[in-house]
């Protein structure tokens, strides 16, 4: 588990997420997968998933002890952004402009 971040989570987004685990009965060593599903005029479309171990191409990565895991190609849009909870929806807040030197990296 690399202990550097591409990704900070708010701690309502780290509540909200450990609250859909439980509710999901995800096994504990679960972490959170990340995935870009579009990316269109700065507009992130994501979903995400709980993995038990990152597969080929993805890198396991921790914010403040909240594991979660990322691809590649979705590290590129994700690198330096936030995850928060308000008004009832995850927001991802992209924080800086697309890196495209984390190709690879991740």
């Amino acid at each position: 588990m690399r202990k550097n971040s591409f990704i900070k989570f708010t701690e309502e987004a780290k509540i909200q997420f450990d609250d859909v685990k439980d509710k999901l009965d995800v096994p504990s060593p679960y972490a959170l997968q990340v995935i870009v599903d579009e990316y269109t005029q700065g507009e992130v479309k994501f979903s995400f998933l709980f993995k038990e171990a990152s597969g080929k191409g993805e890198t396991a990565l921790e914010h403040k002890g909240f594991k979660y895991i990322v691809d590649s190609m979705s590290a590129v849009y994700l690198h330096g952004s936030t995850f928060d909870f308000r008004d009832g929806a995850f927001v991802l807040d992209l924080g800086t402009n697309i890196d495209f030197s984390v190709i690879g990296e991740a």
